[in-house]
């Protein structure tokens, strides 16, 4: 370990994803010689279990969007429409924070966004969609090992109204037209009426006949 300018640094050597071995500089959050030590030890077990955190510079926003993010979304399989929808949240966020490294995402960025959408005349679903892109994106981010934590931790949901419901298909049974439109369901209600009332019938003419030649 070393100490630079009032900081720690480890050194510590690791594997790239081709395997090739390399020495890096990794900055240490300790104050102390004693803490210092302990965080050193901590990425020496880290590497051991092969879950060492990402060393170096994150990538910015914007070349993680376009090289790890986008080729996802489109590996999903979703329909097109939905990937033109996201696509144009995840480039409006890009506009925004493209310049940012991953990690120096904050809190205060993701909702100066979000309040600039609502001030453009947003609707709440379109601004709560916008916030499910950037969340997905740091997710995945976290994943990766970029970042530790997600900076959209604490940021609210814009409440919507809910739409309204169909009633129940019980409730349609007695309406012969919705909409103007032959309801199906009184017809399908009416054709088990009238097999109810067939099949109770022939029941009740069994019986009799049944009852009489005795």
């Amino acid at each position: 370990m070393w100490r630079r300018n009032g900081s720690f640094v480890a050194r510590i050597t690791v594997e790239d994803d081709s395997g090739r071995k390399a020495v890096k500089w990794v900055p240490l959050q300790a104050q102390t010689v004693a803490e210092a030590q302990d965080e050193f030890r901590k990425l020496l077990v880290e590497r051991s279990e092969n879950r060492l955190r990402h060393i170096g510079q994150c990538p910015r926003f914007a070349e993680y969007l376009e090289q790890t993010c986008l080729p996802r979304l489109a590996a999903f399989g979703k329909k097109p429409d939905t990937l033109v929808t996201e696509t144009g949240h995840l480039g409006g966020w890009c506009e925004r924070i493209g310049h940012l490294h991953l990690d120096k995402v904050r809190p205060h960025h993701i909702a100066a966004h979000l309040q600039k959408l609502k001030e453009s005349g947003k609707a709440n679903r379109t601004c709560n969609l916008a916030l499910a892109m950037i969340r997905n994106v740091l997710k995945s981010a976290r994943v990766d090992g970029f970042i530790k934590t997600l900076p959209v931790e604490g940021i609210q949901w814009q409440r919507t109204e809910r739409k309204a419901t169909a009633p129940p298909q019980s409730s349609w049974n007695g309406v012969r037209s919705i909409g103007g439109e032959a309801n199906p369901f009184f017809k399908l209600a009416t054709d088990w009426s009238s097999i109810l009332s067939v099949r109770a019938g022939t029941a009740c003419g069994s019986t009799s006949t049944r009852g009489s030649s005795r």
